[in-house]
């Protein structure tokens, strides 16, 4: 091999490492932006408006859920974080027994979950996935007394 090759190769895997390494950050300083939510709630500074909360939540939910999640549900908990999670919890003015929202988002991978409360009916989504959350993480969402 060439000087010249050795110097190729070099120069790739140092741009292949700075391709790679960039996502890892980007998730690092999101993760630790999240984190500096807790203890807050949701409505002080949009909480809900961040791309690394909306885009993930807007990925699972069907609008009119979405809608329901980030601005009619008007009573808050603080925002908590447990674990690599973070969740907020939400419901309907008056009505927080029927109705009521809690969603998480894994703050290393930017996977969203979301459990809509109606009458005494829970909706899951993604639904396929509740399973993949601990324990912790889903007994928190289910109980809007929780703190």
């Amino acid at each position: 091999m060439t000087t010249t090759d050795c110097t190729k190769l070099a120069l790739a895997a140092v741009a292949i490492l700075a391709v790679v390494g960039l996502p890892t950050a980007g998730i690092a300083r999101s993760a630790s932006r999240l984190k500096s939510w807790a203890g807050k709630y949701p409505s002080n500074g949009k909480f809900f408006s961040l791309p690394e909360v909306r885009q993930p939540l807007a990925q699972v939910l069907k609008p009119r859920d979405l809608k329901l999640l980030t601005q009619e549900y008007g009573v808050e908990t603080p925002i908590k974080v447990i674990g690599n999670y973070i969740s907020a919890k939400v419901c309907m003015p008056h009505n927080c027994g029927d109705e009521n929202a809690a969603c998480a988002i894994n703050m290393q991978t930017d996977e969203a979950y979301v459990l809509m409360h109606d009458s005494n009916k829970d909706r899951w989504y993604p639904a396929n996935k509740r399973s993949q959350l601990p324990q912790a993480v889903q007994n928190y969402m289910s109980d809007f007394a929780a703190q």
